[in-house]
């Protein structure tokens, strides 16, 4: 009888709360999963993200096999830690990580503000969403959401109001078995800014990262002018305003400044003295 192949890692990854073992703890809080009966780890993301379970083998130090699977819609891939006795226990004591954690899981036992950041941005890594709106010049352009037991989001919620001050209330609304989270407006760039920082490219999802960027070119190339938005598509400035029933449309810029004076002198011919005006005196052009 042959000797039974043993795949190494470190079992003391999640003994100490360091930033790196909170992210993945979130990360497996959302897409992990341990078999108490065969002492396995596992984790399975869809292929198009496997650089995320990439990350987290070379964080746990697990020189094991990477798996990718064709599934129904889409191809799997994930990684499968076994003899994983050690990090079980620690996962379940240090964030309350147990199997069949789907309905039950309870908020981790962290109290740092730097180890809830990063373990709340593994959620948003695994089971959360970073979403861009149809039409990106609207205020609404992006929105965030976290979905899992109403203990845990209720513990996401109250830990973004306590650490982002532009962040508002976020309500916790049932979704079939499971609760859900959103925030949406401009406090999506204050609760991404909040989450991302002191990351690391080993602590983050690629996809999800680069909307961020996006988000944050997105506001860089957002002014504060009544009217006046970024076309996305035409990168070019749009300058619109609602009269008579409907958005009408004022023409396109390549200075926002200039969009705003075409805005500010139409609202002077429609409305009079009684115009909100984005610069002082509306200057023709």
């Amino acid at each position: 009888m042959g000797t039974r192949l043993k795949y190494s890692h470190n079992e003391n990854f999640f003994s100490s709360l360091t930033n790196e073992s909170c992210y993945v703890a979130g990360v497996l809080a959302g897409d992990g999963s341990i078999s108490d009966k065969q002492h396995t780890l596992n984790l399975s993301l869809m292929a198009s993200d496997i650089d995320l379970i990439q990350k987290v083998k070379f964080l746990l130090q697990f020189d094991g096999l990477l798996f990718v699977r064709e599934g129904i819609n889409n191809a799997m891939a994930g990684i499968r830690v076994c003899h994983a006795q050690k990090l079980s226990s620690d996962l379940m004591n240090n964030f309350n990580i147990t199997s069949n954690k789907t309905f039950t899981l309870m908020p981790p036992n962290i109290f740092q503000e730097s180890q809830i950041q990063h373990f709340i941005r593994g959620i948003l890594d695994s089971d959360g969403f970073i979403m861009r709106s149809k039409y990106g010049y609207k205020t609404n352009g992006y929105t965030i959401g976290f979905c899992g037991t109403k203990s845990l989001m209720e513990w996401i919620s109250n830990n973004i109001r306590r650490y982002v001050s532009r962040a508002g209330i976020g309500t916790v609304k049932p979704s079939k078995n499971i609760f859900y989270i959103q925030y949406s407006g401009y406090q999506v760039r204050h609760i991404l800014d909040w989450i991302y920082k002191d990351s690391i490219a080993e602590t983050r999802l690629n996809r999800k990262y680069n909307l961020y960027q996006e988000l944050l070119q997105f506001y860089r190339n957002k002014p504060q002018f009544r009217g006046v938005h970024w076309d996305r598509r035409k990168k070019k400035w749009q300058a619109t305003m609602y009269f008579n029933g409907k958005n009408n449309w004022l023409g396109y810029f390549d200075d926002p400044i200039e969009a705003a004076k075409v805005y500010d002198n139409k609202a002077i011919e429609i409305l009079g003295n009684k115009a909100k005006l984005n610069l002082a005196i509306g200057v023709s052009v």
